[in-house]
């Protein structure tokens, strides 16, 4: 696949699950300079090494390290993976053979094989726009590796109370809610660090309660900026 958007200043929502993220997003992209798609999960779960990743491999509170370039091995495990997240399917025969060239020339980039997928995903689904604004609120415990490869990205930050982030968890997925309360902190947490850092990269922090009553002032004022 013919590159046709190289990802210039990509923006990446991160925060805590539930916070919002994806909510957020869609916002964002009804500005036609913007699009997106649906969580790549592609530093959290895609880079996994495992096939069958265990629950805490799945939902990640700390880095573990990520591949910078993509063998064959991690590839076939990584097509696994995005088989399951549906962006990609046996029928897809001219990304895979690229990608499986490129890796078995030891020439597949950790962030050419994110910009392969997100020109693949436009491509299938004829999305327009050029900067894309991606949700995986986990991609903040891999902002380092965001950073090495999109050295202009630029981050939103989503917070939302912790205690209605663990009930909004159990409703929607059953998740045990001391489980989810300790991870919320967790990544709140990760969040904080993260600002601590890299400020200068963040162009907006948003609450999700304000999000909520201030829909539309909250969303302009992102455009502004």
């Amino acid at each position: 696949m013919e590159q046709d958007n190289q990802l210039s200043e990509p923006i990446f929502i991160i925060g805590p699950s539930r916070s919002g993220t994806t909510w957020l997003k869609c916002m964002l992209a009804v500005n036609d300079n913007l699009f997106t798609v649906p969580e790549t999960k592609f530093y959290q779960y895609v880079l996994s090494s495992s096939k069958n990743p265990s629950n805490k491999d799945l939902y990640p509170t700390q880095y573990t390290l990520n591949p910078k370039y993509i063998t064959p091995s991690q590839l076939e495990v990584s097509l696994h993976h995005l088989k399951k997240l549906s962006f990609i399917d046996d029928d897809h025969h001219k990304i895979i053979k690229l990608l499986q060239e490129k890796a078995i020339n030891n020439q597949l980039h950790r962030r050419d094989f994110f910009i392969e997928i997100i020109n693949h995903i436009k491509i299938l689904n004829k999305i327009s726009g050029k900067t894309l604004v991606e949700g995986t609120p986990r991609h903040v415990i891999f902002h380092e590796d965001i950073i090495t490869d999109f050295p202009d990205a630029r981050f939103i930050i989503m917070y939302r109370d912790s205690i209605d982030l663990a009930i909004s968890a159990k409703e929607t997925y059953g998740f045990p809610f001391f489980e989810s309360l300790r991870d919320s902190f967790a990544l709140k947490n990760q969040c904080d660090e993260f600002y601590e850092k890299h400020s200068d990269r963040v162009i907006a922090t948003v609450n999700y309660d304000f999000l909520e009553k201030k829909t539309g002032k909250v969303v302009n004022e992102i455009f502004d900026i």
